[in-house]
């Protein structure tokens, strides 16, 4: 039986843009083989198992680009790995509110270089800690002044990422 996954959709129902509904995608997932489907929020958190053999990043990928005419990155973890994830924030003593530490995921591993690439000093007061196919952030002074952007990230590590709130992250987690 295939394993539970977590899959996250990155820049959907944001300003009413990217509009994908909830419904209508459990809907459509469960229509393709996955089953416990489950949603948080309206901003692309989706709890499933996914049928036997698929690659569930394509799958979901392809549905949103045939139902809603979207094409929107996707991201997956197993339920065992987005657990540890949320488990293993390196910056978790120093905030006790969750939407100033982050966990960006990634759909591949960044390479060394590309790691290097990245500016520890580029945002003062912030740090980040990339960890396998995930970066971890603490935006000491908010997410709205940091320069840790979700674009600056991506073109540095050359992989798609989708950044999740540690509020979310744990809520997540919980569905799990």
């Amino acid at each position: 039986m295939p394993a539970t996954h977590v899959v996250l959709l990155r820049g959907i129902n944001l300003g009413g843009k990217n509009k994908v509904p909830m419904a209508p995608l459990r809907g459509h997932l469960a229509d393709l083989g996955c089953t416990d489907v489950a949603t948080l929020i309206a901003s692309g958190n989706i709890v499933l198992t996914p049928p036997e053999g698929a690659q569930i990043d394509d799958l979901v990928r392809t549905l949103i680009a045939d139902h809603f005419s979207l094409d929107i990155p996707v991201v997956s973890r197993t339920a065992a790995d987005f657990r540890a994830s949320a488990e293993r924030h390196p910056f978790a003593h120093l905030e006790s509110d969750p939407r100033f530490l982050a966990v960006g995921y990634m759909s591949t591993t960044p390479t060394d270089e590309n790691i290097a690439s990245l500016d520890p000093a580029r945002s003062p007061g912030d740090s980040f800690r990339v960890d396998g196919r995930e970066v971890y952030v603490h935006y000491a002074n908010g997410t709205h002044k940091s320069k840790l952007t979700n674009a600056w990230f991506e073109r540095r590590l050359a992989t798609a990422i989708t950044f999740r709130n540690s509020r979310t992250v744990r809520r997540v987690a919980e569905m799990l």
